[in-house]
């Protein structure tokens, strides 16, 4: 197999884990992450240029729809001035019913109001209101008097201000500029003079200033109302109402690129000059990807021909420092032929590739040395196991002898009688023992158990024995390890009858605590020197040690934690009547 054959045989069957892949990848990324670094700065340097242009386009196109906006009502207030001091209209401003005007007067003064209208698109209509006459002159046939009651509630306002409506509560939308007309001393408003501005003509006008085709003009007031928009549906609406306008803060000047939802926008808001308006430019981005896709183009083209390059110097590398790993592969595939300088062809530059070959091989042989260990260790672990399965038949003949014992009893005495109960406790109790398969069983099983070595201490001791049971019912089918209240009970019966034949009672308590469960063995013994418990229940949080006393306390306190936990166990108490408590905490099932 040529040099060539075997790189492919180790690709093919080591892929990504190749050392040869590996290192054209290391090759690749020392080279790649550098050049991307740079060629991403240069983006990113690029495209904040063009967001700064953007961005500052975008506040000049918004000023000069600002200034043909505010010049535009500067001229209509203006024209409202004029109105409200010719003599014609001071006139019929002034008088009565009682007082008529001559009846070309009316139509002068009409054909004087109808001018704008003539000579502005965007100026829907012209109102000269007296409240002394209750009248008014319209330019237009069908009046629209919905303005009569904003004018009302501006009693004491003498400047001239905008009320947003649609005519006849339909359309067309209108920006009324009304100017209150008072009388020489101030004290009394004689009437109003409006002048009513198409929002659709004045978007038109607006559309002409604008330097892109996409870009939004919104032009809110004071209290955050839409005055003008291209979407005609928004007008007179709250600007938070619009949820995509809702992101954008109006409170001061701002000129910059701000998120919004489906991506980004260039955002302009400017002051008017001449009244409370705030003039709001907002475009999409999107709209000079052009800009930015000749610089991407140029900065991936780079990258591709800089790729290709790195790309043939990282095989040329990784070939040559992947051909001394080879040699080592071929000698851990047939390391029965050793290491022969001559057929690897080692020469004085390649020293280091002859160690490591001769340690792979004395690795390999150690190896072979420790798999014969390991076998005849396997061998004397399998006749411990058939000496272990031996030890078991003792104990079921023990069991099985016992059963045959207890008929016999029975038998000769033609009745069940108290050594007979005595056997058929044991041999239950000897059942449970070498039962091995479950290390938890119910509760009520342990209980059971329980009460079976009761039984049998209860034929020794008769009446001086007293077991009380308080269990909750709740608790009877939770997990419990085996065999743990029996070592208990021994041990209580034990050290109650060590001093004195009075009686002994026995008191046992289970009751659930939230996740926990206890279980509470109390008798009326001889108890033990606070000493001694601070130092058992020392002893019971640290590792197993077998004592000379107390071992089934101990047993019972480690089988506990092995299974449930090491904040599970078996907890000492002196009673306050005298006697001993010992206390099981256990893992509650959820």
């Amino acid at each position: 197999m040529n040099k060539f054959h075997k790189l492919l045989y180790y690709i093919k069957n080591y892929k990504f884990n190749s050392i040869l892949i590996r290192n054209f990848l290391i090759i690749i990324l020392l080279i790649i992450i550098p050049l991307s670094s740079i060629a991403f700065l240069m983006y990113n340097n690029m495209t904040e240029a063009v967001k700064s242009e953007i961005t500052l386009m975008n506040t000049n196109s918004l000023n000069k729809v600002r200034d043909s906006v505010d010049n535009i009502f500067e001229n209509l207030e203006k024209t409202l001035v004029i109105y409200s001091l010719d003599e014609k209209v001071g006139l019929f401003i002034k008088s009565t019913e009682n007082k008529p005007l001559i009846e070309n007067q009316f139509y002068d003064i009409y054909e004087m109001l109808n001018r704008n209208t003539l000579v502005y698109n965007y100026v829907s209509s012209i109102y000269l209101y007296s409240e002394k006459r209750d009248s008014v002159i319209s330019t237009e046939l069908e009046r629209d008097n919905t303005w009569l009651d904003k004018l009302r509630q501006q009693n004491n306002q003498k400047n001239a201000y905008f009320y947003l409506h649609k005519k006849f509560n339909r359309f067309p939308y209108l920006i009324s500029l009304i100017r209150p007309i008072f009388s020489s001393n101030n004290k009394e408003r004689l009437g109003a003079i409006l002048i009513n501005v198409d929002v659709e003509e004045l978007g038109k006008l607006i559309k002409r200033s604008q330097r892109e085709e996409e870009e939004n003009i919104l032009i809110v007031d004071s209290e955050g109302k839409i005055v003008f928009s291209q979407d005609i549906e928004q007008f007179d609406k709250n600007i938070d109402e619009i949820p995509k306008y809702g992101q954008i803060s109006i409170e001061e000047e701002y000129s910059g690129i701000i998120k919004i939802d489906d991506g980004k926008y260039a955002v302009a808001i400017v002051n008017s000059r001449k009244n409370n308006w705030r003039y709001i430019s907002i475009q999409p981005l999107t709209v000079y990807a052009q800009r930015l896709e000749g610089v991407v183009k140029y900065i991936y083209m780079l990258l591709a021909v800089i790729a290709v390059v790195i790309f043939i110097i990282a095989i040329v590398i990784s070939v040559k420092t992947f051909n001394p790993v080879m040699d080592v592969l071929t000698i851990l595939e047939n390391p029965e032929t050793g290491y022969n300088t001559e057929n690897n062809a080692v020469d004085k530059k390649n020293n280091e590739l002859k160690l490591i070959a001769q340690n792979i091989l004395q690795t390999i042989f150690l190896n072979e040395k420790l798999k014969k260990e390991l076998e005849g260790r396997l061998e004397l672990l399998n006749q411990a196991q058939i000496v272990a399965l031996q030890a078991q038949i003792n104990p079921h003949f023990l069991h099985n002898t016992l059963e045959n014992i207890r008929w016999l009893v029975v038998d000769l005495t033609q009745k069940e009688n108290k050594p007979s109960k005595m056997i058929t406790n044991l041999s239950k109790l000897l059942r449970l023992s070498l039962d091995s398969k479950e290390q938890l069983v119910t509760i009520r099983e342990e209980i059971e158990h329980a009460k079976c070595y009761i039984e049998i201490m209860k034929v020794r001791y008769e009446e001086r024995l007293n077991v009380e049971w308080e269990v909750q019912e709740e608790m009877l089918e939770e997990p419990i390890v085996k065999l743990v209240l029996q070592p208990l009970l021994e041990n209580a019966i034990y050290y109650s009858q060590r001093v004195s034949q009075k009686e002994c009672k026995i008191k046992i308590n289970g009751m659930v605590k939230s996740t926990e469960m206890s279980i509470v063995i109390s008798d009326n013994g001889i108890g033990m020197s606070e000493s001694q418990i601070s130092e058992m229940n020392t002893l019971f949080k640290q590792d197993y040690r077998i004592k000379s006393e107390h071992i089934g306390i101990y047993n019972v306190n480690q089988r506990i934690k092995l299974i449930m936990g090491e904040r599970y166990g078996v907890t000492l108490a002196n009673n306050e009547a005298g006697g001993l408590s010992v206390e099981i905490r256990l893992s509650k099932k959820v």
